[in-house]
């Protein structure tokens, strides 16, 4: 009966590999909850800026999972420096062109908006 000593390790595992994926769960949704409520309610700052370039990345799609895309908007601002930042929704993506002049809306390092000025 020696050899049957790592059955007792299974009843153990079917307790606790379950409970250590829930507690992961948890973590999850707790720091995704956490960088939402900072997104929604950080600092918003407000820059003159020119739009540099436009981006997409595709994520996922294969098999049986489901596809995400995700909208980059690069800025260059009025000392020339030049910063890409994640938009906020795909709506902003689509509203924007290279070469346009006007005030970037960033929070927590996205982009939330961008109002065009005539030039």
């Amino acid at each position: 009966m020696a050899g049957l000593r790592g059955f007792a390790l299974i009843p153990f595992c079917m307790g606790v590999v379950p409970l250590g994926m829930l507690g992961l769960g948890v973590y999850l949704a707790i720091t995704q909850f956490k960088k939402m409520q900072s997104l929604e309610t950080g600092e918003l700052a407000t820059l003159p800026a020119i739009v540099a370039g436009k981006r997409t990345m595709l994520s996922g799609g294969s098999g049986d999972s489901s596809a995400s895309t995700y909208y980059y908007v690069t800025f260059e601002f009025e000392d020339g420096q030049r910063q890409e930042y994640p938009v906020w929704d795909g709506s902003l993506y689509g509203r924007v062109s290279e070469e346009d002049a006007g005030v970037l809306f960033l929070r927590e390092q996205h982009a939330l908006d961008f109002d065009r000025v005539r030039i």
